[in-house]
């Protein structure tokens, strides 16, 4: 059961951290366009 509660708690993070990636690149690209345009 420890297994499952890992892969849970693992796959918890790579979500959170796919998030934030996503949110953050989001971001730097609002702000390069900004400068552009």
């Amino acid at each position: 059961q420890s297994k499952s509660n890992a892969a849970r708690v693992i796959a918890a993070c790579a979500t959170r951290g796919l998030a934030l990636l996503v949110i953050a690149y989001t971001l730097i690209g609002i702000s390069c366009y900004r400068k552009r345009g």
